[in-house]
């Protein structure tokens, strides 16, 4: 008898995590489809994207990450760190958590870039300050909590910085032979269409 209630009390609990996640999911990894790649994504990929956005069937936003150094404007001090370059519209689901308690979307605009405490404590840095990334100059405009999708990509070598999607060029750090993860978050629009465009995607 303790054996069946042992098993049946572990099977109802298993059950209750598998719910919780497929409810969760979407905030999770931040978007209905994740398009995910270790090199530029493929021509006829973007084409079909692009044509899905223009029956407004899909939205969707760009994510590069990569690991690069962080210097400050005084003295020396540098820290190496995880860059997430991003588009407006990240997340699609989930909220980016600001120390400010601002809205993610109104404080990642060009020129500036949104930092994880550990950064700041590391290089003696506030929240004003500029600091160089690459060829660019980005002042720190706010202090990230929590990103929804972090526990999925939890592995980091160094603290999170946010970049705006306008301002990836000005870095010059992607080129031939980068070591970029590219990152492309799909909303679908009609959930009952979820399954059919993510098979046109992958058939593309």
């Amino acid at each position: 008898v303790l054996s069946l209630v042992t098993l049946v009390s572990l099977s109802g609990f298993s059950q209750s995590v598998h719910s919780s996640f497929l409810k969760d999911a979407r905030q999770l990894h931040a978007a209905d489809i994740i398009i995910h790649s270790h090199s530029p994504l493929s021509e006829p990929l973007l084409r079909e994207l692009s044509g899905l956005e223009k029956q407004q069937a899909v939205a969707s936003a760009r994510i590069h990450e990569f690991y690069s150094i962080v210097r400050t404007f005084r003295g020396d001090d540098s820290l190496l760190s995880d860059l997430k370059i991003a588009d407006p519209g990240y997340p699609f689901y989930g909220t980016v958590q600001l120390a400010s308690g601002r809205p993610f979307n109104d404080v990642l605009t060009p020129g500036g870039i949104i930092v994880e405490q550990a950064l700041l404590d590391r290089i003696h840095l506030t929240t004003g300050d500029r600091v160089r990334i690459g060829k660019g100059s980005f002042t720190i405009r706010d202090v990230v909590v929590l990103e929804p999708d972090r526990p999925v990509n939890f592995f980091s070598l160094g603290p999170r910085v946010f970049i705006p999607g306008s301002d990836l060029s000005s870095l010059d750090l992607v080129g031939k032979g980068s070591r970029v993860n590219y990152t492309i978050l799909v909303k679908v629009t009609d959930q009952k269409d979820l399954d059919r465009i993510a098979l046109q995607l992958k058939a593309a």
